[in-house]
This record gives C-alpha cells, structure tokens and sequence, in this order.
C-alpha cells in the first residue's frame, strides 16, 4: 500500500465516522423538532376559547342536584371568604380543556433536561401519562412559562377569575362544574385520581373542573381579597405566602368540589413534605393563553 495513503485511511474513516454521527445528530434533531411541533399543535387543539365578559364572582345562594338527584338551596361551598360576592370583568382568553398529564409534563422535562416530577411517591396513586401531573405552584408557573417559549404566546396559570369564570361556564350560577349541574363522583378502585376526561365536560367544554384534583391558579392567597378585588381583570395581591387552589378532589365530598371551593398551599408545597408525602393526584393546573382572539389551528 502507498505509504501516503496509509497515512490517510484512518482519517478518512474517522471522517466517515464522523459524518455518519452527523447525520445521525441531524435525523435526531429533525425528529425532536418534528416531535415539538406536533406537541404544540395537541397544546393550541385542546385549547377553549373563552369569550371575555362580566359576572358576579363568588358564590350566591343557589340550587344543586347531589349525586341522589336530591335538591337543595343554599350556599355549598365550605370557604366562608367566597360569599363576599364581587363584580369582575375579564377580557377574552383561552384555557386548556384537560388538566395538565404526566405525559405532557415529561415531554417537558425531557426537553428541558431536567427532573422528572413526582417519581418517588410511595402508596396508591398512579402515574401514569394520562393522569394529572401532580406539581408544585413553581413547577406548574414553570410549565405554563415554557409553553410560552415553544409559542412565543402569553401563557400562564389562570388568574383565579379565569379559573372560575371559566368553570361556570362564563360565570353562570351553577355550583357543579359538570353537564347537567349535578354532582357526579366515580371511583377508580385503585386512587382517588383518574385519566383527565374521565368526566363529562362542563357546558363550556372544559373537563374535570369540578373533581379529579386541585389546581393551582396565579393569585396569591387572602381571605379578605374578594372583598378588595378590582373589577378589571384582577390578579390576587401583590404579595402573599401561599398560592390559591381552586376546585376540589375525588376524595372530598360534595360540599369541597363545587365551582367556588377555594384552599391554599405554599409554592413549593411538595419539597416541605419531608415525612409524609401526599399523592400525585392532590394538586394539579392547567394554562391559560392570555389572548382575546381564538388560535387557528393548523
């Protein structure tokens, strides 16, 4: 063999093996894209436009039907601050039809390179991809904050008159967040928690509002707040120690899952539980796009 050319085979095969990886990098970057896109394109699909307007936010006495077909007048909800009833008024947006799942959640952290949320729970819940993401305030905000990324949109937690204008399908006098106004509970048999879109959607066709799991708004937390609220398009105080929940959970009774349940935890409320951990299924979210126009889906 030419001694030159020797000389010049081992690079030519690193070359070629070089150019192969590339290729391969390239074929991998392609397909990540290809894949973003398509997760973007479910994101804007399963996207409900909210028609902006004005409604009393907070609860009034009112009818529900329980699970037994029973009538009763009354206030339902166990959160005494919610009867400081308040005229809002939103302008439009569109909201996320299910709870945020582990499949979307994951897709997010693989591409972000970071953690995995909620692997080291013990007990019965379920994580499967289909389930609600159970998260953190931060590591929700995080999520919303990334959609906003990928979009170049303005996505985000909905404020907590989002949320309820929403589940009262734009701000009706309902206390159920379901077709018919009637409290419905189903039971998986193995956790409190079930697939999003286990339930009937409510008029506005957004799922799971009024069971299933909590979820998180944007608001800060305060118990006089819906006395101070402004009109136009709030957005809780400026300051707090704990964000807002709204919604109530499969494990609660009736009385904690009507459309004007309101709790609060800490943002980072799954890091403080260093004994006890609660399962997935406690607190979930959903994001909201701050537009007043509906998306064109491709």
């Amino acid at each position: 063999m030419n001694y030159k050319k020797a000389l010049l085979l081992p690079g030519l095969i690193l070359v070629l093996i070089l150019l192969q990886g590339g290729c391969q990098a390239d074929r991998n970057k392609q397909k990540l894209e290809l894949a973003k896109e398509k997760f973007i394109q479910s994101v804007y699909k399963n996207l409900v436009f909210v028609k902006g307007g004005s409604f009393e936010m907070g609860e009034k006495p009112s009818v529900a039907v329980d699970e037994n077909g029973n009538k009763e007048k009354g206030y339902w909800s166990t959160s005494p601050e919610v009867s400081f009833t308040h005229r809002v008024e939103l302008d439009s947006y569109s909201i996320q039809k299910y709870e945020v799942t582990y499949a979307d959640y994951d897709f997010y952290t693989s591409l972000t390179k970071k953690k995995r949320i909620q692997q080291d729970f013990d007990g019965y819940e379920i994580r499967g991809p289909n389930y609600p993401a159970g998260a953190d305030w931060q590591q929700a905000q995080d999520y919303c904050d990334w959609l906003s990324s990928i979009t170049g949109e303005s996505f985000s937690l909905p404020t907590e008159a989002q949320w309820e204008y929403a589940a009262r399908s734009r701000g009706q006098n309902v206390v159920f967040a379901t077709p018919s106004g009637r409290y419905e509970k189903k039971n998986s048999g193995l956790s409190d928690t079930l697939p999003v879109g286990s339930y009937d959607p409510n008029p506005l066709g957004l799922y799971d509002m009024t069971t299933n799991v909590q979820e998180w708004v944007w608001d800060w937390y305060s118990y006089d707040y819906y006395k101070n609220s402004p009109v136009k398009n709030p957005k809780g105080p400026e300051t707090g120690s704990q964000k807002v929940l709204r919604g109530g959970a499969l494990s609660n009774t009736k009385v904690f899952n009507t459309v004007y349940t309101r709790s609060s935890r800490e943002i980072y409320y799954y890091k403080k539980l260093k004994y006890f951990k609660l399962p997935a299924m406690s607190m979930g979210f959903r994001c909201v796009l701050n537009k007043k126009k509906p998306v064109l889906v491709k």
